[in-house]
């Protein structure tokens, strides 16, 4: 399956890209923030939050098991801001009713902030890439995403070890071999020889 994630600097461009688009903001913090699919968050009902335990229902799942995902602060706080005009969290600003589609704001965004190959749900992906790098058990992460078989959790964890890979094979152009060979280069080019230092 394909794991595609967004990088902290992919995802403040985008943020940046969204300009006054609050909504899909909104969307978009729920979704980097607690690894719900899109159709979970366009079902969320008012009935399925409870602030003061700060828990979310999740209902009409994939898999058809209900689950629950603990909200943090940025999720409760954008949660707590939504305008109450419906029964459902987020509304189309069109009926008033559930909300069905945001692709087309999305795209227009995703072009416009430079980010390749990159779609709605991989904010799904993103969430879980940074869960299975921060937590201790994989189980915990697999219980938030609803995910009935460790094995689909463990996919996540790849994508992990391809950002450490990435990152230390920055480092192979620093390494002594190179910066010597590099200085018997500028040594010869220099005419440079023990014998004639003096």
């Amino acid at each position: 399956m394909r794991v595609r994630y967004l990088t902290e600097d992919e995802e403040q461009r985008f943020f940046q890209a969204l300009g006054n688009n609050q909504q899909l903001k909104d969307i978009v913090t729920v979704a980097l923030h607690t690894g719900m699919r899109r159709g979970e968050i366009f079902n969320l009902k008012w009935f399925d939050l409870d602030f003061d335990r700060a828990l979310i229902q999740v209902r009409k799942t994939k898999t058809k098991l209900n689950r629950v995902v603990p909200m943090n602060a940025r999720v409760r706080e954008v949660l707590n801001q939504q305008r109450r005009t419906s029964e459902f969290v987020f509304t189309s600003l069109k009926s008033g009713g559930r909300l069905k589609d945001v692709k087309k704001a999305f795209k227009t965004a995703r072009v416009e902030a430079g980010i390749p190959d990159f779609q709605l749900r991989d904010l799904r992906h993103s969430c879980a890439t940074r869960l299975a790098d921060r937590a201790k058990e994989l189980v915990t992460v697999a219980e938030i995403l609803g995910h009935t078989d460790i094995r689909m959790t463990k996919r996540y964890s790849q994508g992990m070890q391809e950002r450490k890979r990435e990152a230390l094979e920055k480092l192979v152009s620093f390494s002594p071999r190179q910066r010597n060979a590099k200085t018997a280069k500028i040594e010869k080019r220099q005419g440079a020889h023990p014998a004639l230092s003096h």
